[in-house]
């Protein structure tokens, strides 16, 4: 095979970015013809073949040897750069992304991944200190060379770096993958699936960070005013949302009630919190729930979840005038609320949607891990029935945009 060949074999299998195992063998085969009369096409191919189809390690390989034979190929370090980050090694491929910005001779725009890579590293320092550091980016309009044109790409691209520039991490996500979506043949220097590990990279960190911060053991030698000052200071100075607190209580009910409770109660005092009055319910009754059950007998708990379980196979194949004789049972032993949200789901399913409605109602006042569900019951019934559902909808809006609920 000619070079002239083997280079249209590579353009037309790099540009579908799929290949069969006899393909690969052809463009291997064809490789190794080259191994030693010109090693750096050999080993800078071989490598971006690996950094497309795998395995990730033989790619480093070869793009290593390749960037030892020459420093000039830009493109050898932009792929080391994406294996690197499949690798979760960040700052290896942090050195190699500015290695390539160093030698990209088309003038491709690296500030975003730079950034990013940038922030991972340094959340490893005091959260505080990282918080006000600085890590912005402009939009250079460079980012994906002739594609530029595309104001769908462009205006995405935007929103994508405004929302990183703010440190909604999260949001990056969510936007990287409407962009992978709705675009296809994102080329050099932004790769969408490379930008998505490091970004769900940094909404890892950021919430160990969070939760190192909170969730570490509390120093009983200080005083609940002082707690309650620090947590205080870090929401006043941006470095912990309020959004993100509640969460992290939430997160503390499953693993450690009592701090959740004492947390709660420090919170609730926060004048930042007054308008969460809906969130601030939801968190009291989650814990009264948990901690109702924590206080049952051991048989009592057996016997419970025996007739929970129960009580939920039968609803799920639609035996619900016997489910819900169940989940009486079960409430008539434990006094547990959440019987009331499942015999009112039962209900509904009957179409007996006004002893329904006053189950679930019940349970609204005074329950916790299911209130989301209860609420979007509730509206569906106000709907049903032609009522106002406005009571119901606005405190399940406020649960779902604060504990990212999905309906």
């Amino acid at each position: 095979m000619t070079k002239k060949e083997l280079n249209g074999l590579l353009h037309r299998t790099f540009r579908n970015k799929s290949i069969s195992p006899k393909r690969r063998y052809d463009v291997m085969s064809g490789l190794e013809e080259f191994r030693e009369s010109d090693p750096v096409y050999f080993y800078s191919n071989a490598g971006k073949l690996c950094t497309l189809f795998g395995p990730v390690d033989a790619a480093i390989d070869y793009l290593e040897t390749a960037s030892s034979l020459s420093q000039s190929n830009a493109s050898v370090y932009y792929n080391l750069y994406k294996c690197y980050v499949r690798k979760g090694d960040f700052n290896q491929a942090f050195m190699n992304l500015y290695e390539c910005s160093e030698k990209d001779t088309l003038e491709g725009d690296f500030s975003l991944p730079m950034a990013m890579l940038s922030s991972l590293a340094h959340m490893d320092m005091d959260f505080q200190e990282y918080r006000v550091t600085d890590y912005t980016v402009e939009d250079s309009g460079r980012l994906v060379l002739n594609k530029m044109t595309d104001p769908k790409l462009k205006a995405m691209y935007e929103e994508l770096i405004k929302l990183f520039n703010e440190r909604k991490y999260g949001e990056v996500v969510k936007k990287l993958g409407q962009m992978k979506g709705q675009i296809e043949n994102i080329d050099f220097p932004m790769e969408v699936d490379t930008l998505l590990i490091i970004s769900r990279a940094l909404v890892k960190k950021e919430n160990e960070k969070y939760r190192e911060m909170l969730n570490g053991d509390i120093d009983l030698s200080i005083s609940c005013d002082d707690y309650l000052l620090y947590v205080n200071d870090l929401i006043a100075g941006g470095f912990m949302p309020v959004k993100r607190l509640l969460k992290e209580i939430e997160k503390l009910t499953k693993t450690d009630i009592e701090k959740a409770l004492r947390l709660l109660d420090m919170v609730c005092q926060m004048d930042m919190v007054q308008d969460k009055s809906v969130e601030l319910n939801y968190l009291r009754n989650l814990i009264n729930e948990k901690i109702a059950f924590s206080r049952l007998d051991d048989d009592v708990k057996d016997k419970f979840n025996t007739l929970m379980a129960r009580g939920r196979e039968l609803y799920h194949t639609n035996r619900n005038k016997e489910a819900v004789d169940v989940f009486k049972e079960a409430y008539a032993i434990s006094g547990m609320s959440v019987c009331e949200y499942y015999i009112g789901k039962c209900l509904y399913k009957m179409g007996k949607l006004g002893p329904a409605r006053e189950y679930l109602e019940t349970y609204a006042e005074h329950g916790g891990e299911k209130l989301d569900k209860c609420l979007l019951y509730l509206t569906g019934i106000a709907g049903i029935l032609k009522q106002d559902s406005k009571v119901y909808s606005e405190r399940m809006v406020a649960i779902h945009e604060t504990f990212d609920r999905d309906y």
